[in-house]
């Protein structure tokens, strides 16, 4: 069995979160046997259409428990 721990983690705020609705999306970049690397990207949308508002890129490290 294994468990995951967050290595590092940054995350740029980019603008206000306003909107009617808030959508995230995320990706793992590199998964591995030890560490895995995701990236993160969360949108506000409204009528006027869908702004980036924050990009996030975390490493976690997979252990044995």
């Amino acid at each position: 069995s294994h468990i995951v721990l967050t290595v590092e983690f940054k995350i740029n705020l980019l603008r206000p979160g306003k909107g009617a609705r808030l959508r995230c999306r995320s990706d793992v970049m590199k998964p591995g046997r030890r560490f895995s690397i995701a990236e993160s990207s969360v949108f506000a949308s409204d009528s006027a259409g869908e702004k980036l508002i924050a990009k996030a890129i975390v490493t976690l490290a997979v252990v044995e428990k």
